[in-house]
C-alpha cells in the first residue's frame, strides 16, 4: 500500500473520518464526500481520503500535485493511495478490518451510493453500514450528483476533454480544467515564424485534452493573459512522441523562463494537423491568430 501526503505529526491512534472510492479528478460528484470528512475535524476525527487506482502511473484529470493542493484547501492532510491489484482479492470484511479499522482507526466512513469494494466487488454501502456497526464506525452514504439529467462522473469528464468540450468538463469538475508547469526553453521555431511561445512542461501524470489549438488564458506571476494554446505532438516539425503544451500571447515580448505557468484552455479552435510544409503551418497560425482576436473581442464585449 502506498501512503502519500501524511503530516509528520499524524497519529494513527486518533480516530479518523474516511472517504474511499475510485476518485479521479475530485469533481463535483466527489466534493460532498470530501467536505463531509473534512467537517468531522470539528468532532476530533482526522480527515482521511483513500483513492483506489488501477495504476499510479496512469494520467489523471488532476495530477497528483493538483490533488494534493485541492485536499490541502479542504484541510485534509492524510491521503492514502491504494493500488486496485493489491486489494481486489480481499474479502469485503477483510478490507474493512485491515484498512479502515486497524490501519486508520475509522470512527466515521463516507461513501458514494455506487461504491463497491472487496473481492468480486461484493461489498456495497449497505454491507459497509453493517460492518461499521461491528467495527465501531458510523457510515454516511451520499447519493450520486446529477447535472442536466446525467450523472457526474470521471468517464464523462474524460470524454468531454478528449473532444475539446472544456465548458461541459468544467461544469462537472466544478472548477476550470488547467495545466500547470514551468516555462522551459524550446526550439525557438515559433519565434522564427513570428509566433513566439511559452513552452510549458507537462506533468506526466496529467491527462491532456484532445490535441489541437485552443483559445484560453495563462497565469504567470499573478498576471492573467488571453492566449492561443497548442496541445499536441507538433507533427509538422517534430517526430517526438511526447505531447507538448505551447502558449502564444500576442504582443508579449518577455519570456519568463523558470516561472510556473497555469494554462486554462477554454474553447477548442481546431484539431492538430500535420502540414506538408512549414509555410503551410505559418498560414494556419496566422488564421488561428485572426480567430483568436475575434474570440477575444466576443469575450470582452
Amino acid at each position: 500500500m502506498k501512503i502519500l501526503y501524511v503530516p509528520d505529526n499524524y497519529d494513527s491512534r486518533i480516530p479518523s473520518a474516511v472517504t474511499v472510492g475510485k476518485f479521479d479528478g475530485f469533481h463535483l460528484g466527489h466534493l460532498s464526500l470530501l467536505e463531509s470528512v473534512a467537517s468531522k475535524k470539528e468532532r476530533g476525527l482526522e480527515p482521511v481520503v483513500i483513492t483506489i487506482e488501477k495504476s499510479f502511473e496512469a494520467p489523471g484529470i488532476l495530477s497528483v500535485r493538483e490533488q494534493k493542493e485541492l485536499l490541502g484547501s479542504l484541510d485534509v492532510e492524510v491521503w492514502m493511495r491504494l493500488k486496485l491489484s493489491d486489494i481486489r482479492d480481499l474479502e469485503p470484511e477483510t478490507f474493512v478490518r485491515e484498512v479502515l479499522s486497524e490501519k486508520l482507526n475509522a470512527g466515521y466512513v463516507v461513501s458514494g451510493s455506487d461504491f463497491r469494494f472487496g473481492k468480486n466487488q461484493a461489498g456495497g454501502p449497505e454491507l459497509l453500514r453493517s460492518l461499521g456497526k461491528k467495527y465501531g464506525f458510523d457510515t454516511e452514504v451520499i447519493p450520486e450528483v446529477h447535472m442536466d439529467g446525467r450523472i457526474i462522473d470521471s468517464t464523462s469528464i474524460r470524454s468531454f476533454l478528449s473532444h475539446g468540450d472544456l465548458s461541459s468538463a468544467n461544469q462537472m469538475l466544478g472548477h476550470p480544467y488547467s495545466i500547470g508547469g514551468n516555462i522551459v526553453h524550446g526550439r525557438s521555431l515559433g519565434r522564427k515564424l513570428g509566433f513566439s511561445t511559452m513552452n510549458v512542461s507537462v506533468e506526466e501524470d496529467k491527462l491532456l485534452p484532445g490535441f489541437g489549438v485552443y483559445f484560453g488564458r495563462v497565469n504567470v506571476e499573478d498576471e492573467s493573459m488571453d492566449c492561443l494554446i497548442f496541445i499536441g505532438l507538433k507533427e509538422t516539425v517534430s517526430t517526438a512522441l511526447k505531447p507538448v503544451v505551447e502558449v502564444h500571447v500576442p504582443g508579449l515580448q518577455r519570456m519568463t523562463y523558470g516561472e510556473y505557468a497555469v494554462v486554462y484552455p477554454e474553447r477548442f479552435m481546431r484539431p492538430e494537423i500535420r502540414f506538408e510544409s512549414v509555410e503551410e503551418l505559418k498560414i494556419a497560425m496566422e488564421n488561428d491568430l485572426r480567430i483568436f482576436h475575434r474570440m477575444k473581442n466576443e469575450k470582452t464585449s
